[in-house]
Parts: C-alpha cells; structure tokens; sequence
C-alpha cells in the first residue's frame, strides 16, 4: 500500500505537465487550487487505488515551503495516520482502519480529538474558557503521529495563537486507542493526555 496524489476526474492525465526535475530525482507538482485534487490510498499489487482519502496535498515531496504531509503506518499495515500541515495549524488528520486487503473500514478525524484536549487543558491551566480559545483564534497542529498494531495512537498535540507573545500556548502528549464503531466510524477508547514536556 502507498499513497499517492492525483486527480478525481474522470479521462487520462497528462503528467508530463505536473513533472518538476530535480537534484533528487524527479517529482510531481500539482495545482493546489485544483479543485480536482485529491490523495489516494493505493495497492501497489493490484495496481490502483482504493481509497479516497481527506488530505489535499499537492505533490510528490513531503514538504512544500509552509505546507507538509506526513504518514505514519502501523507495523501490520492495518492502521493509518495521515496528517497535512502549513505553517501555523494541521488542515488534515485523519486515523484509517484498514483491512487485509487495504481497504479502508473506518476512520476518525483527529483534529476534533485533539482540539477539544487542547481547550480542557487551555481552561485549566491558563483560565481560558471555550469561548475565549475560539475568539482569541487559537490554532491546533499535530506533529509526529504514531499508530501501533492494535490502533493505539501517539500524537503530539499544540493550541497557539500565531505570532503572539502574549497569549499562552499549550503542548500535549495524546494516546488512545481506535475501536470500530460501526458504518465506516471508528471510536476513542483509553484515552492517555499528558504535558508534552513530561
């Protein structure tokens, strides 16, 4: 199984127009804008994609100038983190259960996850209330996600108002297990969160 970008239209596609040469090797560029963007999940065995998947980022490297996309696999390859961040907040994490086959059984959008931990601790240790943390514009990135055989997901999380000096920031180390939940849908279950800096 592999990732990969491409377009979700119908008809051919002339990549030839999206290749950028470089020092490394050959790399594909594609417009962001593009409304027809997309990620996929794909069996390399097979040949093809199976699965559409939320992120939208735009090429073949990981990292674009402020934007980056980042995958963590679990050992058996029956788990899936990935994460599309720019500079000051993650637009995209989604955690996929897959099956024997690869294809997708369930998934959960982590940002929700974490935002709400990140506004629990927000309130507790700096005062601030729900209100306050989406008035004041804080903004959550997840960074060096991790995924073990059985679901358990490592995530580091971050709340920050960007470029503020002022405002506080808060830092957690978020672990919990992924169980299927029923029509396509997964659950937390044992959640763990701790400061990052424990």
């Amino acid at each position: 199984m592999a990732l990969a970008v491409g377009l979700n239209q119908a008809g051919g596609v002339d990549w030839s127009k999206f290749r950028e040469e470089s020092d490394v090797g050959d790399s594909y560029l594609l417009d962001a804008e593009d409304l027809a963007l997309a990620n996929f999940l794909v069996d390399l065995k097979k040949d093809r994609a199976v699965a559409l998947l939320a992120g939208q980022h735009f090429g073949t490297k990981a990292r674009y100038n402020h934007e980056s996309y980042e995958a963590a696999w679990s050992p058996n390859s029956r788990f899936l983190v990935e994460v599309q961040s720019w500079k000051w907040h993650t637009a995209s994490a989604t955690l996929y259960a897959l099956d024997g086959e690869g294809a997708v059984t369930g998934s959960i959008d982590l940002i929700p996850v974490a935002t709400e931990q990140l506004r629990i601790v927000a309130g507790l240790d700096h005062k601030l209330s729900r209100q306050m943390f989406e008035e004041r514009d804080y903004r959550v990135s997840l960074r060096q996600s991790a995924v073990d055989s059985t679901g358990r997901v490592t995530l580091h999380a971050t709340a920050e108002v960007p470029i503020s000096v002022e405002q506080p920031s808060v830092s957690l180390l978020i672990q919990f297990t992924a169980k299927a939940r029923g029509k396509g849908k997964l659950s937390v279950e044992n959640l763990v969160v701790r400061d990052a800096e424990e």
